[in-house]
Order: C-alpha cells, then sequence, then structure tokens
C-alpha cells in the first residue's frame, strides 16, 4: 500500500500508558516497510525524518531511549525531551 500524506501526519500523539513505545514503533518501521517494499520512494523519506518528542521524566525518556536501541531501528529516529514539571535529571545534567 502506497504512503499517503494521510499516512504519516504531522503529529501523532501516543499516550505511553495506553500504548507501549516498541509496538508502536514497530507498526511505524513495518508501514515503512511495506511501503519501500511496494516502491514507494517517500518511505525513505518518512524514516530518515521521523522524530520523536519524549514527554516526561527520566523514566520515560529512558524507556524510549531503550525501546529505540534495543529495536535496533535504522536509522534511529531523532529524539527530542520535554521534561515534565522539571523532574527530568537527564535534561538538567545535560544543560549544566
Amino acid at each position: 500500500m502506497p504512503l499517503t500524506n494521510a499516512s504519516f501526519i504531522c503529529w501523532q500523539v501516543y499516550d505511553l500508558q495506553d500504548h507501549r513505545p516498541g509496538p508502536v514503533l514497530q507498526r511505524i518501521w513495518a508501514n515503512l516497510d511495506a511501503a519501500t517494499a511496494a516502491g514507494d520512494p517517500r518511505a525513505d523519506y518518512y524514516r530518515r525524518n521521523l522524530r520523536i518528542l519524549a514527554a516526561g521524566g527520566d523514566g520515560t525518556v529512558a524507556w524510549i531511549l531503550g525501546t529505540i536501541a534495543e529495536l535496533k531501528l535504522e536509522p534511529p529516529p531523532r529524539v527530542a525531551v520535554s521534561p515534565d514539571k522539571g523532574s527530568c535529571e537527564t535534561v538538567r545534567k545535560e544543560n549544566a
């Protein structure tokens, strides 16, 4: 099935209370693999430009980064961190 602009909208939000990061990322990568196999040149563009915003504390950030590493996603998506209520020590230490 070819990708359409509707397949990958600008923002897709997943609440980690409802969706674990592993299955979500596996589903996204499987969709991209299927589109690549079907000859859709946009699949590579979406794969290279995928961005993840991890909103939460250290546990959330570690969970998402660990999942990306465990799945060996290529290329690994870029991850931005939005600390939740100043509780993210990782960001505080990186910006010190």
